[in-house]
């Protein structure tokens, strides 16, 4: 009881400081604004935070609600752990043979601890948020401005968890045991899945509170560029590892043999990943080219409202998913905040639309400039028609009085339309440069990684694989992005080699990487994503069988046999568990056993799939076995899926992340410029530019252009 008090206190303490803070924040950046409102970037800049008192009361506030929601966060972690089941939230969602790992993951595979978590990464990532900025020296009044929208859309969260949606709800009845947690959730990958995918979905709220802090304080300059971009980085790369992980978790808890299924709440978390993914690119047109202004504030927009839109689609139980949470009111006021934020960003959006004009054109259809708008386009619109597929359920339900859902072969269709061309654009990346390029001399220089592609696919008709001629070209297209990323890197280390002719090979790549070190990032980004495409497209060509089975029955399927030798019965901590036990070689090699079955959970009286992966990563394929059904005498019903270049996902995604990491940490002024390439006056780094330009296409020596490079980048930007 004591518990429940001092939670619900602090979360009511958490309500009232966010509601404070917003408006003390709003009436001071007004405040500011009114002061000094024709003043110019570098005079406002210096205006202190503490020019306004309300202003800076509300920066106060916001760590006030950072240290209520912390605290409120941890008590309800200690009720979880010491089985606190007067508290519904720990009786619905543990029991007395729950071990304490999971106990601790219930913190976030609930629907009120997940929202008081959202509350606490909101507030810690607004503090940041606001030293961050502090640091870029922005403008008090846009200081204040982006703080206020912080601390009212986690006005809106601490309004959840007080009233509507309460973690520290007291129980009816206290019972001797709980409920415990469903079988679906007890699995490693949920202790880092939700919380990767939870940082993701708040990072891009950040992004948001920047532009719209930008645009109230009415700044014409980019001087919060910088700064958003960092942020749009930190809330993608936990976007990517939510949805790598929660493919993981989907191929090794669910049991269907495969790891996406175009599902309601996956599609969710995809939506902002891909508005992210194309602000990320569109920024870099802004920060060079000071182009693409308004389009970036409507993706900082759309990305924002798309990460409240699945927390309404995960959290209401409009649609059935496998993760979503049971029906609850939540989720008509996650429908009342999207209306106010599409009012509120329409309004803000039009009210600067002067503001957000371009400062220059595209010069040229080859060019980076016009690579990038085109992959953006590309991925909104699929962003857009997987929103569509979303909402055409609940449209349907509404309008015609029967759900009708749109199936996988729809949504495969329209990922094989932007995907395939959105591959090409990745792969030409490397070799377009800013401002135009000849496309004589890209296609040149696209040579060797071209008819390599073209092997690919021809490789892959000869294997039998012509009947697929979307998987031909997604397979092709994905190796071509290797190739590409492999060509530019091979030319950019001969390019050293040239400079310093006797430096080691050794101390040429990492000097190669370790001075361009966000291409560097870029490089394995793309990489990574092109091995996902390969595995993607590869993974359809898989093999499949269903067999009824005794004891002592052997099978096989492609290549590989199956003895079915027993059946074994356990008790494990928290279930009864069933394996039925195979056999496995592949030809005349011994793989060995393979155990698959089901879990029987008394505490919830449900069943679990419990499969059996054989990872072969030098043949990039999977062996993967799962028992649909068992009977007194051992006889079962076992499935059996063969699936080739699964393994190229699980590598492909640990690339990217590890290029966006490695993209996102800051950069020396390096002395190796190629990945140096400033021009915000259009004059100021035009020389750089070029000798970059033409030592990129192949039409300079790289001696003599490295030798007028090896200082650090000169900035000319006002």
């Amino acid at each position: 009881m004591t518990l429940a008090i001092l939670g619900q206190a602090l979360v009511l303490l958490a309500l009232l400081a966010a509601v404070t803070g917003a408006v003390t924040s709003f009436v001071g950046g007004r405040r500011l604004l009114v002061a000094t409102p024709d003043a110019p970037a570098e005079r406002d800049r210096e205006l202190p935070a503490t020019t306004d008192r309300l202003a800076n009361f509300g920066g106060r506030l916001l760590h006030v609600l950072l240290y209520a929601a912390i605290a409120a966060s941890f008590l309800l972690v200690l009720g979880l752990v010491s089985q606190e089941f007067t508290l519904a939230y720990v009786h619905d969602r543990t029991s007395l043979d729950l071990p304490v790992t999971y106990r601790i993951t219930s913190y976030w595979s609930g629907q009120e601890g997940s929202l008081l978590m959202w509350l606490t990464v909101l507030a810690g990532f607004g503090a940041l948020m606001v030293r961050s900025l502090r640091k870029a020296r922005v403008s008090a009044s846009m200081l204040a401005f982006a703080t206020g929208i912080v601390l009212t859309v986690a006005s809106f969260f601490a309004l959840l968890v007080s009233f509507v949606s309460r973690p520290f709800a007291i129980v009816e009845q206290v019972a001797r045991d709980g409920a415990g947690m469903s079988p679906s959730l007890q699995n490693y990958w949920m202790a880092v899945h939700p919380p990767a995918l939870y940082i993701g979905y708040v990072g891009v709220t950040v992004p948001f509170a920047i532009v719209a802090g930008a645009l109230l304080a009415r700044r014409r300059d980019d001087a919060w560029i910088a700064t958003t971009r960092s942020w749009v980085m930190l809330s993608w790369i936990f976007l990517t590892l939510g949805l790598i992980l929660g493919a993981r978790w989907a191929y090794e808890e669910i049991g269907w043999g495969g790891y996406w299924a175009w599902d309601p709440v996956e599609n969710a978390a995809l939506m902002p990943w891909l508005t992210a993914t194309a602000l990320m690119h569109s920024i870099m047109v802004q920060q060079r080219r000071g182009m693409m202004r308004f389009w970036n504030a409507v993706l900082a927009t759309l990305g924002f409202a798309l990460s409240i839109f699945g927390t309404f689609i995960t959290r209401s139980g409009v649609l059935s998913s496998v993760h979503s949470f049971v029906s609850s009111p939540v989720g008509w006021w996650f429908i009342s905040a999207l209306i106010v934020i599409a009012v509120g960003a329409m309004a803000l959006l039009y009210r600067s639309r002067d503001i957000l004009k371009a400062k220059h054109d595209v010069d040229a259809v080859v060019s980076r400039e016009s690579l990038l708008l085109f992959n953006n386009l590309l991925l909104v619109s699929l962003a857009l028609v997987v929103l569509w597929g979303v909402v055409y359920p609940i449209m349907t339900a509404a309008l015609a009085g029967s759900r009708i859902s749109l199936e996988k072969p729809w949504y495969d269709f329209f990922a094989a339309a932007f995907g395939l061309p959105l591959t090409f654009l990745v792969a030409f990346a490397p070799f377009i440069a800013w401002r135009g390029t000849p496309l004589r001399r890209t296609l040149a220089a696209m040579k060797w990684p071209f008819l390599l592609c073209v092997a690919v696919g021809v490789v892959l008709v000869l294997a039998g694989a012509g009947s697929s001629p979307v998987g031909i070209a997604a397979v092709s297209l994905g190796a071509l992005v290797i190739f590409g990323v492999l060509t530019d890197l091979r030319r950019s280390t001969r390019a050293r080699r040239e400079a310093e002719p006797h430096e080691r090979a050794v101390a040429r790549v990492r000097g190669v990487v370790v001075r361009q070190r966000r291409r560097m990032g870029a490089w394995l980004a793309h990489a990574g994503f092109g091995l996902v495409v390969i595995a993607i497209a590869g993974s359809a060509w898989g093999h499949a069988t269903t067999r009824d089975l005794q004891r002592g029955d052997t099978f096989s399927v492609h290549g590989y046999s199956f003895h079915y030798v027993d059946v074994t019965r356990e008790r494990g901590a928290t279930s009864m568990q069933t394996r039925a036990i195979f056999d496995v070689r592949r030809g005349d090699t011994d793989l060995g056993q393979m155990r698959a079955g089901r879990d029987f959970y008394p505490a919830s009286g449900e069943l679990s799939n419990e499969v059996a992966i054989e990872h072969e990563w030098l043949r990039a394929r999977d062996v993967f076995v799962t028992m649909d059904r068992i009977t007194e005498d051992g006889a079962i019903t076992a499935k059996v899926f063969i699936n080739p270049l699964v393994p190229l996902l699980w590598l492909g995604g640990i690339i990217i992340v590890l290029g966006a990491l490695l993209a996102a940490l800051p950069s020396r002024r390096s002395a190796f410029a190629l990945d140096r390439v400033d021009s915000n006056d259009g004059n100021g780094v035009q020389v750089k530019d070029d000798a970059v330009h033409e030592l990129r296409n192949g039409t300079a020596a790289p001696r003599e252009l490295l030798s007028g490079l090896r200082g650090p980048a000169r900035r000319t930007d006002p």
